[in-house]
Formats: structure tokens, C-alpha cells, sequence
């Protein structure tokens, strides 16, 4: 959807239109534009909590550094099978992705 957009976008900017009109892609592009936005920033508080727990667990700052070096491994992971299956990144994919850093961080 996001590249359908983009081009659109694209051939919207070619279209001759009077003064003071303008055209925008909206609908389905906006609500998914803003779920990307609303999820990138519990992708970095699910982070940031997680760091935090395991800080207590661990009753140190520094080995809770060592077990969050495994999710940027994993997100990796998530690029290349995305590329590899020709699947786009979509909300359930980031979902996945939230889910994907606590099972790592479980298993570290």
C-alpha cells in the first residue's frame, strides 16, 4: 500500500489544478501511515521496559546490555525473511516483531 501511495503521489503532483486546491492520498494510506508511527514507539518503550526488567533481575546495568545485543540480531533476521518471502512490512509484521524481541530476550 505505501508504494501504491508513492506513486500515486507521484502522478497526483502531474495533474494541472487550480490555485488553492490541492490533492492528498488519504484513507486507508493515512491510518496505516500513523499505525507505523504509533507502533515504532512501543517497539522502543517494549525496549526500553524490557531493558529495565532485566535490569532488575540482573541487579546490574551492564549484563542487560549483553542480552539486548541478540534483538538487533533478530531484527536481522525479521529484514532478510521479509525479503526472502516478498512480504511487506505491515502492522501484523511489527506486531510479530514486538513479539519476536521478547522471545529472544527470553531465550538469551
Amino acid at each position: 500500500l505505501g508504494s501504491i501511495a508513492a506513486e500515486l503521489r507521484e502522478r497526483l503532483a502531474e495533474i494541472p489544478r487550480p490555485f488553492g486546491y490541492e490533492l492528498a492520498v488519504g484513507g486507508n494510506v493515512k491510518e496505516q501511515r500513523e499505525a507505523f508511527q504509533e507502533l515504532s514507539m512501543s517497539i522502543v518503550l517494549a525496549l526500553l521496559l524490557v531493558y529495565m526488567v532485566l535490569a532488575c533481575q540482573y541487579e546490574s546495568l551492564r549484563d542487560p546490555l549483553i542480552v539486548m545485543v541478540s534483538v538487533p540480531l533478530a531484527a536481522i533476521g525479521v529484514v532478510v525473511t521479509l525479503w526472502a518471502t516478498d512480504t511487506t512490512l505491515n502492522v501484523q509484521s511489527f506486531i510479530g516483531c514486538i513479539m519476536l524481541g521478547g522471545i529472544v530476550v527470553n531465550n538469551a
